[in-house]
């Protein structure tokens, strides 16, 4: 959080200097059902990834300073070389008793801008993706004071300007970091390049800090129209453990979708995908314990895991098995055997959520769509070859690459469900374990060819009377305008229909602007956030004037 260390006055020329250097986000996380909004996140990682200013460990020299150099502290000194003991290194800042730069900054003491040296222990690491959400290389790292075990103040995130190698750095490693403590978004970080980064060796990351209330480091959230927006209300002690390694225990799901992939645990404690994308949860999901960075980002305080190892499941789960009781569920056995159905009678309504279903023969019509946080899961359409409707696929075919092309012939077992709270929109994904098997397997068939979009007003896609004639067809609009400022996204036209980049690359919309006017667009029309949607095949289907 930003420290008032040199006045009001000061503050708010500092606050001016951030907010015009500020990038545009969305506010729309594009599909985390196509989770390209987990880039929006990207941002996130820079917003936290600021509190790792807290590097000024220039400071270090404090060390020096607590060695009173006079000290038999100067022989410590040479516990310089037990630097390289790593290990010594957290018995030496345990020893001294006095705070690290790390801490010095989180709490106040030092000014904004003033370059810092410190030597810390890797906690967490977040990195850049590309446009199909594979890491690239690394964006910042975040860090702690070389202590045994974590306590407020002592983790904040240190941004590379200029990145690093995938493999530059690992959980673990202990180096030395030089830069300029800086705020950003009011979450502090050390800014620094990748020459001001120096590993030292390896050390052991501090045990987490455990936090028996979760709701003292937790922002809550609150439904304003149709996203959940942080509240004001952060919890008291949020500050204090901003960018450190922390731990709750006994928590369950309270809320499955915040939007941007995050999600809400006991205590009104957000959990971020920053550095790791978890998909499986269910309100009322049990978790032994969930470790983490509180990262601050966007407004919250968010619990961010690092790796899937951090989160926890209660085997006590099997609770739900418990519902044994329920032979009925697993009297769903008898749901084993799926259910036969149409595109038609899923998008119709007439197959409940969660039903185990057989859908026959239905082609591939789109591109497939790799998602962020879980980079070997696709999502995609399919139609039915009957009529003009198609389904989104959910996240059910595995793999480095996708293996089917458009045109090829697929039998889908899974489960049904909705996909949007507003309208009724479904589709196929993961069913239950215990329900069914899911299955994509390809039919031996000659390649089905994909028809033409179907010609339709944005005024139609926008009438609740009419769009569900269009919900998973591939539509054109024509002599279209847009509406608001562009972000890599997604963009609106003027009577707010959305036309986003589910399918296609994050910058198909560079270098768009306000007024911006389209011969046509053309895409695959669904709901997505609750807002009609058109979701572009290809750069292509945008036809500019």
């Amino acid at each position: 959080m930003k420290k008032i260390t040199t006045g009001f006055f000061y503050a708010i020329i500092m606050v001016l200097i951030v907010l015009t250097g500020c990038n545009t986000t969305s506010t729309k996380d594009n599909g985390d059902t196509a989770n390209t909004g987990d880039t929006a996140n990207t941002g996130d990682t820079a917003d936290t990834g600021d509190t790792a200013d807290t590097g000024d460990t220039a400071d270090t020299g404090d060390t020096a300073d607590t060695g009173d150099t006079a000290d038999t502290g100067d022989t410590a000194d040479t516990g310089d070389t037990a630097d390289t003991g790593n290990t010594g290194d957290t018995a030496d800042t345990g020893d001294t008793g006095e705070d690290g730069t790390i801490t010095k900054i989180q709490k106040g003491e030092i000014d904004l801008e003033t370059e810092v040296t410190f030597e810390c222990v890797v906690v967490g690491i977040v990195y850049n993706q590309d446009d199909s959400h594979v890491n690239t290389n690394i964006k910042g790292l975040y860090v702690s004071e070389l202590i045994a075990e974590a306590k407020p103040y002592s983790g904040i995130y240190v941004f590379v300007k200029d990145t690093a190698e995938l493999d530059a750095y690992a959980i673990g490693d202990k180096i030395s970091v030089t830069g300029l403590y800086k705020e950003y978004y009011e979450s502090s970080q050390v800014e620094t390049t990748a020459d001001g980064i120096s590993k030292l060796g390896t050390a052991d990351v501090p045990a987490p800090a455990l936090i028996s209330d979760p709701s003292t480091v937790a922002t809550p959230f609150e439904l304003v129209g149709e996203e959940w927006t942080p509240t004001t209300d952060h919890g008291a002690d949020g500050e204090k453990y901003e960018s450190v390694f922390i731990e709750v225990e006994d928590v369950s799901v309270t809320n499955d979708d915040l939007g941007h992939g995050g999600w809400e645990v006991t205590g009104s404690l957000a959990i971020d995908k920053m550095m790791y994308y978890y998909s499986n949860r269910t309100v009322g999901k049990m978790f032994t314990s969930i470790k983490g960075v509180l990262i601050y980002s966007y407004n919250a305080f968010r619990l961010a895991p690092r790796l899937a190892e951090d989160l926890v499941e209660d085997s006590g789960d099997t609770g739900d098995t418990g519902d044994t009781g329920d032979t009925g569920d697993t009297g769903d056995t008898g749901n084993t055997a799926p259910v036969e159905a149409t595109v038609d009678e899923i998008q119709n309504g007439d197959v409940a959520a969660d039903v185990y279903t057989d859908l026959e023969d239905v082609y591939v019509m789109s591109p497939a769509r790799k998602h962020s946080g879980s980079p070997t899961l696709y999502s995609f359409y399919v139609h039915s070859g009957t009529s003009d409707k198609g389904l989104l696929v959910y996240k059910m075919v595995e793999g480095n690459s996708f293996p089917y092309a458009e045109g090829d012939w697929l039998d889908i077992k899974g489960a049904v469900a909705n996909y949007s709270d507003t309208y009724e929109s479904h589709q196929m994904q993961n069913a239950k374990k215990e329900v069914g098997t899911n299955v994509v397997s390809k039919l031996s068939k000659p390649a089905a060819t994909v028809p033409a979009a179907v010609t339709v007003s944005a005024a139609d896609l926008m009438n609740t009377a009419k769009l569900y004639d269009y919900i998973g067809v591939y539509v054109t609009v024509s002599d279209v305008k847009i509406k608001t400022i562009p972000n890599q996204y997604d963009i609106t036209l003027e009577n707010d229909l959305v036309v986003d980049n589910m399918l296609v690359p994050a910058n198909t919309f560079t270098g768009y602007a306000v007024g911006k006017e389209f011969t046509s667009i053309s895409g695959i029309f669904d709901v997505d956030f609750n807002a009609p949607t058109i979701h572009p095949k290809t750069a292509g289907d945008l036809v500019a004037k």
